[in-house]
């Protein structure tokens, strides 16, 4: 069915779409100015009643005058109108002419590609489209619109003359072949030129043909030819055959090609064309298939008596002139394997990879081996010993980190060298460096998921050759995967068979590996370090292969280039001390180590995000126990952390303080409140540092006030998220999400961290400023705002304080202390007694119950805005400030003789 898809893709011509330019309606006829024409006789009549003068009947003639000239000028216009909209279609459609004539010149330029006689040989299983015949062909170009009888004419012919290309090349799929019908000079002219077209797609190594007597031309094409029937070319290519017959050798049921209208060719030309292709099969090292490689290779006949062998070389296979080896230091120092699926490639790293490990110890070479396809291709390499890890996409993170980790690992190579005074490896003693060879299969998909590593491979590609550190990248298409910056240091390339031309043109130069049989496997075209290019069946390796290499094996195992995950469980007792607020470990696989985690300074306020369960409160915790002594909490509720920090003052210098669940205290203040709130924190955030004061702060997710508060924290530790959407938008990048993370495994500073266990501790917390306990002045008057001023008037004994409802009759003077008197009244009966209210603000301390924001800001008359209360809590405004309050809980009924009192 891919085969069909990709025939029927060549045949049929690329769509090219052409909008029309859209016909503008013809304008419409202006209609009769009933009401211009009537107006003004009406406005005459009217005032020839009321003026009484005759002249005023001359303004009647005025309407048909405007009438005529409205008339006039309407068609003006839509001859204008008319005009140019005919003008702006003409234009358009010359514009999309111009069109036309490019997309159709196009189209021949593609068309011509198929009458070429120079070699293009495609796999043996792909089927064949060639040029047949010449006629009127379907150009593919559409030029959109509606149609139909109200379109214009010059569109219409337009939009025929465009769907067909007149006298060009008419492509055919080329099924059993094909029967010329014709003259018999002619039909052998035209079926010489088929043939042609034919073997110069049929590639020799998989196809032979049958040459008809007299047309001894064929005999110079580079495929193996033998005598066939008169009147009949047939080329043979595995179990399909294509015939190409003339004359009496007709075969019914082919398709018939017109000799008339069909291109013909001479016997000259046709040799001319011959030596042609068989000039680039012979500098291309394509041969007939017969000329011959062995079907199957072993490994184990290839090592048999090889004794010590230079470098890294390891033979992979045999060519016509014997066993080819390839030498990773001498021929490389890196190669590029590429073939599709079924091809071999899988076969050929590990017959490799036991070539270059046989006969040498760990100590002289090791392997990262890194499949992105499973992990299966490298499983019979189990247990060599050279082998450092088998890294796989099943196992993302650790695939992530061990490769990340070659970056150390050239570090540390080059300070081996540095304290060896030596320049290259080959300086070193034997064994005082391993060789390392990294082999990656699919390397198109382990770039596609970690684009940013092509520079780390770039640099191991510029630097491996003196470090010791060599690449074998396997992919099936190596166009537009390998980059240049690493194909510039790659000299070793290997071809297996690949689906694509482009793909074998872009690796070694030519479409040799494009026309290697599917049969056998394992057939590849190798350019080795000296650019010779031969054809190789390579060998395979067996599982006694890999158990001799294991045992000859000796030497103490080599250095492993990358660290083990973080654990998930790390104690913080167990954390090295020094410089900064340890909290947890932190993971750097890019240089080798796992250092501790801390906050310092330069840091400045740290934020923890992670949903819930994530370990938000445990980081929090662990960076208490890290700050010892300097740690407090400040409260969770809104109301206490609000009186915490509307007094600055009350906080102590050079403390670390810890706020949990930032989001939620801010959430659960009302909304008069919480922009204030969350301005409070903000001011301890942009004052606090000036004063050592150091902030970490808990929330589930970057979202409301804690997003406008995020930029005044220095560090970020990011924790799990509840999705991957919440994890980028608080700042991680989309790879690094893991919804299955441990609690406390989370990003921070760029690299991943596991936030230690601290060992439980009681909390070092800031106490809230309680409220003020307000009482009724000795001799004095306190003055009350309450929603439902009733329900408070059983609060003060009658017998001994006054107690005066605005909007009500006075009771009376009290019978006891005459000078005790609460003024009580709702806030509308309040603003109602202009004078009480005035009195109020300048000489009495107000308190206001169950009122709002707005209610305290009309009354008294402040600016600030009140602090948010707990249940059974007042304001009390006196002196200017509005602080929180209680009414005093005195068995008196609050006659104590004191003052208002507070905190």
């Amino acid at each position: 069915m891919v085969a069909d898809r990709e025939a029927a893709g060549m045949i049929d011509p690329p769509v090219v779409r052409i909008p029309a330019p859209p016909v503008e309606p013809e304008p419409q006829k202006p209609g009769f100015p009933l009401v211009a024409t009537t107006a003004p006789i009406l406005v005459a009549a009217v005032l020839f009643a009321v003026t009484g003068s005759p002249f005023m009947l001359l303004m009647a003639v005025l309407g048909p005058v405007i009438a005529v000239a409205t008339l006039v000028d309407g068609r003006r216009q839509r001859r204008r109108t008319a005009r140019a909209a005919a003008r702006r279609f003409a234009a358009a459609l010359t514009e999309i002419a111009e069109q036309v004539n490019r997309a159709q010149e196009a189209e021949r330029h593609r068309l011509r590609g198929f009458l070429t006689l120079d070699a293009a040989w495609v796999a043996a299983d792909t089927r064949l489209v060639i040029a047949v015949s010449r006629g009127a062909a379907r150009s593919g170009i559409e030029v959109s619109g509606a149609g139909g009888s109200g379109e214009p004419a010059e569109l219409a012919r337009l939009r025929a003359e465009a769907a067909t290309i007149p006298g060009a090349p008419l492509l055919q799929v080329v099924e059993a072949g094909f029967t010329v019908e014709g003259p018999p000079v002619l039909a052998a002219a035209v079926a010489r030129t088929l043939a042609l077209r034919v073997a110069a797609r049929r590639s020799p190594e998989t196809t032979a043909c049958e040459v008809p007597p007299g047309e001894d031309w064929a005999r110079r094409l580079p495929h193996e030819t033998s005598d066939g029937a008169p009147g009949r070319y047939r080329f043979v290519t595995g179990d399909r055959e294509t015939l190409v017959v003339w004359g009496r050798a007709a075969v019914a049921g082919l398709p018939r090609v017109d000799a008339w209208h069909a291109d013909a060719m001479t016997q000259a030309a046709a040799r001319r064309a011959a030596d042609r292709l068989a000039d680039t099969a012979r500098q291309s090292g394509v041969r007939p298939a017969s000329a011959g490689l062995p079907d199957r290779v072993t490994l184990g006949d290839l090592v048999a008596g090889a004794g010590a062998r230079p470098g890294l070389s390891a033979p992979l296979g045999v060519a016509a002139d014997g066993v080819v080896v390839i030498d990773l230091v001498a021929d490389g120092p890196h190669a590029v394997v590429a073939g599709t699926t079924g091809a071999g490639k899988s076969e050929l790293l590990v017959s490799w990879v036991l070539g270059m490990a046989d006969g040498r110890s760990p100590g002289e070479v090791s392997f990262v081996l890194v499949d992105f396809k499973g992990g299966a291709a490298f499983a019979p390499l189990e247990g060599l010993p050279h082998v450092l890890g088998t890294l796989s996409d099943l196992d993302g993170p650790l695939a992530r980190r061990a490769i990340e980790s070659l970056r150390a690992e050239m570090r540390r190579r080059e300070r081996a060298l540095a304290d060896a005074g030596a320049r290259a490896i080959e300086e070193l003693p034997v064994g005082r460096l391993a060789r390392l060879v990294v082999i990656v299969d699919e390397f198109a998909a382990l770039v596609a998921e970690r684009p940013e590593l092509h520079p780390l491979f770039a640099d191991l590609a510029a630097r491996g050759r003196s470090l010791g550190v060599h690449l074998i990248l396997c992919t099936q298409r190596p166009a537009g995967v390998v980059r240049d910056a690493v194909l510039a240091n790659v000299a070793v390339r290997i071809a297996l068979r690949v689906a694509d031309r482009a793909d074998s043109l872009g690796l070694i130069g030519d479409d040799a590996a494009a026309r290697l049989p599917p049969h056998p496997r394992g057939r590849a075209v190798i350019v080795d370090g000296a650019g010779q290019r031969r054809i190789v069946q390579l060998a395979l390796a067996a599982r006694a292969d890999v158990d001799r290499v294991a045992r000859a094996a000796s030497g103490a195992a080599p250095f492993r280039p990358w660290c083990d995950p973080l654990p998930s469980l790390v104690p913080h007792g167990a954390l090295p001390t020094g410089h900064g607020i340890p909290f947890g470990l932190r993971d750097l696989p890019a240089e080798q180590r796992q250092p501790v985690a801390a906050l310092e300074p330069r840091h400045g306020h740290l934020l923890v995000l992670g949903a819930s369960g994530a370990g938000t409160t445990t980081a929090l915790a662990a960076v208490a126990a890290g700050a010892g002594v300097a740690a407090r909490w400040l409260p969770g509720d809104p109301v206490e952390l609000w009186g915490v920090l509307a007094d600055p003052g009350a906080l102590p210098d050079d403390a670390v303080l810890l706020l949990d669940d930032l989001d939620l205290t801010l959430s659960r203040c009302a909304a008069d409140h919480a922009p204030e709130l969350a301005d409070l924190v903000a001011r301890l955030l942009r004052d606090g540092l000036a004063r050592g004061i150091r902030v970490a702060a808990s929330a589930r997710r970057l979202a409301g006030p804690v997003h406008g508060l995020a930029p005044l924290f220095g560090s970020r530790l990011l924790l799990r998220c509840a999705s991957r959407e919440e994890h980028v938008l608080a700042g991680g990048e989309g790879d690094t999400f893991d919804p299955r993370a441990q609690p406390g495994a989370g990003i921070w500073e760029g690299a991943a961290v596991q936030v230690a266990w601290p060992e439980p501790r009681l909390r070092s917390a800031i106490e809230a400023v309680p409220p003020t306990v307000v009482v009724v002045p000795a001799r004095g008057e306190l003055a009350v705002v309450a929603s439902r001023p009733r329900e408070l008037v059983d609060r003060w004994d009658a017998a001994r304080v006054r107690v005066r409802v605005l909007g009500e009759a006075d009771p009376g003077d009290p019978v006891i202390d005459p000078g005790r008197t609460v003024v009580l009244g709702d806030p509308d009966a309040w603003q109602a007694d202009w004078a009480t209210l005035a009195r109020a603000r300048r000489d009495l301390p107000i308190v206001f119950s169950g009122c709002g924001v707005a209610d305290v800001r009309a009354i008294a008359r402040v600016r600030e805005v009140p602090p948010p209360l707990a249940p059974g809590e007042v304001w009390l405004v006196e002196g200017g400030r509005i602080r929180r309050a209680v009414f005093a809980a005195e068995p008196d009924g609050g006659l104590g003789e004191r003052r208002l009192q507070g905190a």
